[in-house]
C-alpha cells in the first residue's frame, strides 16, 4: 500500500465516444497524487488507440489491454488486484466526476478513521453531457445500510471510496453476476456487512445516461439479467435470515432453484420477455424497439399492443 496514493480503476470497452471526458476529469483534479489504472476490454473501436495516448501523456495513467474481451466484471476485477493506493475508487468509462471529487472523498475518510466506504451524490447527464437530474443518498450508515435490500440502494457504485483494506478483507466481485449486472450491489453489501459506510452530501460523480450500457441490454438467451435485482437481493435476505450462503459450493442446487423461479416462465416465452422489457422502458423509442420484438413472435398479440399505448 502507497501511503496518500488514489488508485482508479476504470474498464472501457467501445467507449472512444465517451473517455477522453472521462480521462480529463481526473487529469483536471485538485488532488495530484492518484494513479489511474485502465483497461482496454478487446475494443473493436478506437477507445484502445486513445487510452495509449494518454498513458504517453501522464505517467499516472497507467494502461492494460485484455486479449480478448473479459466483460467489465472481471475486468474490474483484474484492476482491482493491481490497485495499491492506500485508497481505492472507480470511474466508469462513459462517465466524468468533479475536479474535487478526490480530495473530498479522501480528506473524509482521512478524518474518518471508523468509515471503510464512502460514497457521494451524483449528476445524471445525458449522453451529450448535459446535467438531466440530481441524486443524493442517505449519509449516515444507519439509514445506508437499512436501505441496502431495497429498491432504493444508497450507494453508487462507481462514486464510492474504499480503504486498501477493504479490498484485502472483501476481495473481488462475486462471478455470478458476470455479464448479467448488480455485482456492484453485491459487493458493497459484503463491503457494508464488515465495514462502517457513509455518503458526504455533494453530487461528486457525474453518472451518463447512455442506451447503449451494457446494464441496459438484453437478450432473450440471457433472461437471468432483467431478474438479477431481485435474485441478488433474494440471495442477501436468504443469508441474512436463514444464514445460508447460497454461493457456497454445497448450495448449488439451491440458487438454481432461486434462479429458475424467476426465470423459467420466460424461458420458452420469447414474447413476453420482450413485452416485460418494454413494460420497464420509460424511452418511447426502446418501448416500441420492444413492442416490435414481441410481435415478431406474436403479431397476433393484443395484449402487448393495448400494453404499449395504455401502461
Amino acid at each position: 500500500m502507497r501511503k496518500g496514493l488514489i488508485s482508479i480503476l476504470m474498464p472501457a470497452f467501445n467507449c472512444e465516444k465517451f473517455i477522453d471526458a472521462a480521462i480529463n476529469s481526473l487529469i483536471n483534479q485538485t488532488y495530484k497524487n492518484w494513479e489511474l489504472l485502465i483497461c482496454n476490454d478487446f475494443s473493436t473501436d478506437n477507445t484502445g488507440i486513445k487510452i495509449k495516448e494518454y498513458s504517453i501523456f501522464d505517467n499516472r495513467i497507467k494502461s492494460f489491454e485484455n486479449p480478448q474481451n473479459l466483460g467489465y466484471l472481471k475486468t474490474w476485477n483484474k484492476l482491482l488486484d493491481l490497485a495499491d493506493g492506500e485508497y481505492i475508487t472507480f470511474l466508469d468509462a462513459d462517465d466524468t466526476c468533479s475536479s474535487d471529487r478526490l480530495i473530498i472523498l479522501k480528506e473524509f475518510l482521512d478524518n474518518n478513521s471508523e468509515i471503510g466506504i464512502v460514497g457521494s451524490g451524483i449528476n445524471i447527464i445525458s449522453e451529450v453531457g448535459d446535467k438531466i437530474s440530481e441524486k443524493i443518498y442517505p449519509t449516515d450508515s444507519q439509514n445506508i445500510c437499512a436501505a441496502l435490500l431495497t429498491e432504493k440502494f444508497p450507494f453508487c457504485g462507481s462514486a464510492v471510496m474504499i480503504r486498501n483494506e477493504v479490498k484485502l478483507s472483501v476481495g473481488f466481485y462475486n462471478v455470478f453476476f458476470n455479464r448479467l449486472g448488480w455485482e456492484d450491489h453485491d459487493w458493497i453489501i459484503r463491503v457494508c456487512d464488515k465495514f462502517i459506510p457513509a455518503n458526504v452530501p455533494q453530487a461528486l460523480y457525474n453518472y451518463r445516461d447512455n442506451i447503449q450500457s451494457v446494464t441496459r441490454v438484453f437478450s432473450p438467451d440471457n433472461i437471468q439479467k432483467i431478474f438479477i435485482r431481485k435474485i441478488g437481493i433474494s440471495i442477501h435476505q436468504i443469508r441474512k435470515e436463514k444464514e445460508l450462503d447460497l454461493f457456497d459450493s454445497e448450495n448449488f442446487w439451491e440458487l438454481n432453484k432461486l434462479v429458475n423461479s424467476f426465470t423459467r416462465s420466460f424461458e420458452n416465452n420469447k414474447n413476453l420477455y420482450f413485452r416485460f422489457l418494454m413494460l420497464r422502458e420509460k424511452s418511447m423509442s426502446r418501448r416500441f424497439f420492444y413492442l416490435r420484438k414481441a410481435l415478431k413472435f406474436n403479431f397476433l398479440d393484443i395484449r402487448t399492443i393495448y400494453y404499449f399505448f395504455f401502461r
